[in-house]
């Protein structure tokens, strides 16, 4: 059995939020709704893992207690997660664990002024208007291993200072800060072909103010013509990092035999400057975003350093009526000075084993999202994406049932799979679960 409080410096955004809560003022008798609100939910969850040999990979409780409050110009919000979880069941030993963890989930304080918003805290920070892939929206972490039905499950809340001004009727400038960084969340491997992996090595920048994110986006909405548009522009690091594969000899034994593999992630300084816009023509909503990303391998011969590329989104959505929708979208990447035979060839010069992945000159995938309502109480959410250059697949998608106030039950289950072991969702695999939970909300 173990015990942790959250991630670093989780701790702090846990006190804050719970010392502005004790101290913020109280309601009024007057009937103002000012002051202290408070709010939360308990969970239980069961997770089981798909890929074989079956594992039943996490049973736990989850209390999360919301605090949220405002004063004149003054509101804040704080969440905490309390979890108490158990893999006792599972089959590989090293995956057997319990434990407690008290981690925060958001916790910010926020000034509201005649003509600009100004957050502090732990926060979402959210760009793009496409679904599910935005390639402007390169602040907010995902969770992959934890992945499920609510917002909390696949993204990472982030210490961020946010300044929103409000210059002109629906012109928004949006400045963001975040002090630390902080790369998506990925599952383990314990093998990259036929070696296991003996130790992975996270190769992160210090944590120094000029290593911090920056971004500014300038955003415009036409309600006239029902067009919303913006551009963009970011400064920070690649929150996917580039794999090394470093093969670990036996010295012992001669010749000397491999006896496994290191894995060195590395997460190289990215720029980015984006747009994005959304046209609605009746039930229909044209969506578009695309974001050009440079690196410190402009000339493409660094194999640590992702290239130069273009991403882009595009795609519609439609309303089916009251109750449903339907979202299709096609993704595409196209790398510049890509060479896939020297970037291999680089990767073996350097000393390192053939790399777990190697992208083609252009990528091209295909997404779809839909959803609606069964029945007044019972709603169905599903996302699939296909790449058609790597054939690798995932899916997401849950049925929820409310029966009575406050209550929801959900089912349902995420899946990354692929032909090939090491292509971008396939490597993902063993984050591959079915899952069920039961909520009361209060």
């Amino acid at each position: 059995m173990t015990a942790r409080i959250g991630y670093g410096g989780g701790q702090w955004a846990v006190l804050v939020t719970l010392l502005a809560g004790l101290l913020w003022p109280a309601p009024s008798r007057g009937g103002d709704d000012r002051g202290v609100r408070l709010s939360g939910h308990l969970k239980g969850y069961f997770f089981q893992q798909v890929p074989d040999p079956w594992l039943s990979d996490r049973v736990g409780v989850r209390l999360q207690l919301g605090v949220s409050g405002s004063s004149g110009n003054f509101s804040m919000y704080g969440a905490v997660n309390a979890d108490v979880d158990s893999r006792l069941l599972a089959d590989e030993p090293e995956r057997r664990s319990a434990g407690a963890e008290v981690y925060p989930v958001e916790a910010w304080v926020e000034y509201g002024g005649d003509s600009f918003d100004l957050r502090l805290g732990l926060q979402y920070v959210f760009w793009g208007r496409t679904d599910w892939i935005n390639p402007t929206d390169l602040f907010t972490p995902w969770d992959y291993p934890d992945m499920a039905a609510e917002l909390e499950d696949y993204r990472l809340a982030q210490p961020a200072l946010r300044l929103k001004w409000y210059p002109l009727d629906e012109l928004v400038v949006d400045l963001v800060w975040q002090p630390l960084f902080r790369p998506h969340r990925l599952g383990s491997s314990s093998h990259q072909g036929e070696l296991p992996v003996l130790e992975v090595q996270r190769l992160l920048p210090e944590h120094q103010p000029q290593n911090g994110e920056f971004g500014l986006r300038l955003s415009h909405s036409i309600s006239a013509l029902a067009l919303d548009w913006a551009v963009s522009f970011y400064q920070g690091f690649e929150k996917l990092p580039v794999m090394n594969a470093r093969v670990v000899l036996d010295e012992q034994v001669q010749p000397p035999q491999p006896l496994g593999l290191v894995l060195e992630q590395y997460f190289g300084r990215l720029w980015m400057a984006g747009a994005d816009l959304a046209k609605a023509w009746g039930p229909v909503v044209v969506k578009a975003e695309a974001a050009l990303k440079m690196t410190r391998d402009r000339a493409g011969d660094d194999p640590l350093v992702r290239n130069w590329r273009l991403e882009a989104v595009a795609g519609a959505d439609c309303s089916l009526g009251d109750d449903w929708s339907l979202g299709m979208q096609t993704i595409a990447t196209f790398w510049f000075s890509y060479d896939r035979t020297s970037e291999r060839a680089a990767w073996q010069q350097d000393g390192g084993a053939a790399p777990p992945f190697l992208h083609g000159d252009d990528e091209i995938s295909l997404s779809l999202k839909l959803r609606g309502q069964l029945s007044d109480h019972l709603g169905l959410q599903f996302i699939a994406i296909h790449s058609l250059s790597y054939h690798d697949f995932f899916l997401l998608g849950f049925l929820h049932w409310e029966p009575a106030d406050a209550v929801r039950l959900v089912l349902g289950g995420v899946g990354f799979f692929g032909l090939e072991d090491n292509t971008p969702y396939a490597s993902q695999e063993g984050n591959s679960r079915l899952f069920a939970e039961v909520k009361y909300s209060f």
